[in-house]
């Protein structure tokens, strides 16, 4: 079961759809929640498999939502299917979601005939979290909202998430 985030008293799951991603596992173990790579490397990532993949992944985090039943939902993208999987689980659960976006998404080749996709998931998203002015920029043109993940004095990514908290402790947690 997802673990309770003390700061905002929300369970959060953190999903990504790749073999690791330090990321991923640092926000997730710094708001109290738990992270799950969904990745079926077996089948590649070659045009033919893709499809079976995605659907595989899909599935897998489908069943893990379904069991952690979290109250906020982080999804990784690229790809762009995750955010899909999540939002769709997000809508129906009427619970928000993160979209957690690495340059790639906005990016890599791979992905630029889905930016009309994701787009539309930055809209829906509590928020967007980016690396940089460029991409948050690129999110509010959107019309989403953009959250800068910035690297500390230590060099570790910092991310003030609070979209998903209510308006009192959003208050509580800007003040500290």
């Amino acid at each position: 079961y997802a673990s309770t985030c003390i700061a905002c008293r929300m369970t959060i799951t953190y999903i990504s759809w790749a073999s690791h991603c330090s990321r991923s596992d640092h926000t997730a173990r710094e708001l109290g929640g738990t992270t799950h790579m969904v990745y079926l490397g077996w089948l590649g990532s070659q045009p033919a498999t893709a499809g079976f993949k995605y659907a595989g992944q899909a599935w897998r985090t489908w069943q893990i939502l379904r069991r952690e039943r979290p109250r906020a939902v982080f999804v990784m993208v690229p790809p762009i299917f995750a955010g899909l999987t999540v939002w769709l689980y997000a809508a129906l659960r009427r619970i928000p979601f993160v979209l957690d976006a690495h340059t790639a998404a906005f990016l890599h080749p791979r992905w630029k005939a889905w930016q009309w996709l994701q787009r539309a998931l930055s809209r829906r998203a509590a928020t967007t979290i980016v690396t940089n002015e460029h991409l948050a920029a690129v999110v509010r043109n959107a019309g989403g909202r953009a959250t800068l993940a910035v690297r500390g004095e230590d060099n570790r990514e910092r991310t003030a998430v609070v979209a998903v908290a209510s308006p009192e402790e959003r208050k509580r947690l800007t003040e500290v």
